[in-house]
């Protein structure tokens, strides 16, 4: 096995908002009988269009799944998780934004609580890789899957970064051997070793030293944008399987605004 430090994994929402359209009476034979309905004032916002049929194929998925990012990148999230192996337990909310087009990556602005000696509760940001801990005036923290020695403090965030980003979703998507699609839920499973993008297999296989299997379940909505995604790790310790799970629940996709560093 890669070696690397044990840390705690986390694996893995703002309503959307609509218009109600009012209809004006029309003019006709009948129209002087009674009141005509006022005409309401201001524009009418232009109806969506309609989705295209969800994808059975994982590489297909990810496409669509970008695309529908490209038009709605932000969101709202909740996560909990419990490495059963070590007992450690996190959970963390707030929004995220992802940037498609130019990083491919997921920055974060949350509240983090987590029981880890000597981790990270309170306010995190996530920008271009690096995390922030306004709460303990520490220079940015390098959350990526090949940081380098990263603070023991940071571990309970480079969890949630792990497995809660939309790059660790694609990562899922594109490299687990197993793969289904039941409805809007999408299923798949593999060797944490299988998993070859960064993110998922990287920290589980490197930084936690858990060597098992991981199965996820990926739910969308209509347009192919994430609602709910459950990672379970199963892994052998002293002689028994263990199973650790994590859950994400994304809801509110929309435009923005972007997440800055704090200042």
């Amino acid at each position: 096995m890669r070696g690397g430090a044990a840390a705690v994994l986390v694996a893995s929402g703002a309503a959307a908002l609509g218009d109600r359209i009012w209809a004006d009476d029309t003019d006709g034979a009948g129209a002087a009988a009674g009141p005509r309905t006022p005409r309401p004032t201001g524009t009418t916002a232009a109806p969506s269009p309609t989705p295209s049929p969800l994808p059975d194929g994982s590489f297909a998925l990810v496409r669509a799944l970008e695309a529908a990012l490209a038009d709605a990148p932000a969101a709202d999230f909740t996560f909990t998780g419990d490495l059963a192996h070590l007992g450690m337990r996190v959970s963390a909310k707030g929004r995220l934004f992802y940037d498609g087009s130019r990083l491919r990556d997921t920055a974060y602005d949350m509240e983090l609580r987590s029981n880890a000696a000597g981790g990270i509760s309170g306010r995190v940001v996530i920008v271009d890789g690096k995390g922030y801990a306004p709460n303990r005036q520490a220079a940015g923290f390098d959350v990526r899957p090949e940081a380098k020695n990263p603070p023991e403090y940071a571990w309970p965030v480079l969890m949630v970064f792990a497995l809660t980003s939309i790059q660790s979703i694609i990562a899922l998507l594109s490299t687990a051997p197993s793969f289904k699609r039941t409805g809007r839920s999408y299923t798949g499973s593999g060797q944490e070793t299988a998993l070859a993008g960064r993110h998922v297999g990287d920290y589980l296989y490197d930084r936690i030293k858990v060597d098992g299997t991981v199965s996820y379940t990926l739910t969308v909505d209509e347009r192919a944008r994430p609602t709910h995604l459950r990672v379970t790790v199963r892994a052998p310790v002293k002689g028994s399987t263990v199973e650790s799970h994590f859950t994400t629940r994304y809801t509110g996709w929309r435009k923005g605004p972007r997440i800055s560093p704090p200042r």
